[in-house]
């Protein structure tokens, strides 16, 4: 069974709520799929314009408003309350094993593969069998700057 976390930010929260704004403009796109933007926009504001109670969609886009602009003016009341977030240094450590960390079509990490995989594979995989022998692991011969220069070189030859 698929797990669905509500999370604690605006956009998910909102649409947990009894009362979906989201749902509601979807619905009026649905029935009304030939207006442009302004008339969807208008459609809404009919809806909800005269609706403050507290299951009303009305409320909880000012709720939604709230939850957002709170989170980005107050963000030491918040911290903890999301996921992680990462320094720079840390990103670019995740960043620096990137391609050894690929999941391959033969299910394996490209760091795992053989030179006999990476022709298989074709396209700039192939810049990595012309150095990696045939039987011979990627990660082995290869480390993380290699790979990603031979990306950029790569990249930088294609149309």
């Amino acid at each position: 069974m698929t797990h669905i976390d509500p999370g604690s930010l605006g956009a998910k929260r909102a649409t947990f709520r009894s009362a979906n704004p989201r749902r509601t403009l979807r619905e009026i796109i649905d029935r009304n799929p030939d207006f442009d933007e302004k008339g969807w926009r208008e459609q809404f504001w009919d809806l909800i314009k005269d609706d403050l109670s507290d299951s009303g969609d009305l409320k909880a886009c000012i709720e939604y408003w709230l939850d957002n602009n709170l989170r980005s003016l107050m963000p030491q009341l918040h911290r903890g309350s999301t996921s992680r977030t990462s320094t720079a240094s840390e990103i670019e450590k995740e960043t620096n094993r990137l391609l050894l960390q690929l999941v391959m079509p033969n299910g394996k990490r490209l760091a795992e593969c053989t030179g006999s995989d990476c022709v298989r594979f074709g396209g700039w995989y192939s810049a990595i069998a012309a150095l990696v022998p045939p039987d011979q692991i990627v990660g082995v011969h290869l480390d993380e700057q290699k790979l990603q220069q031979l990306w950029q070189s790569h990249a930088i030859s294609q149309p």
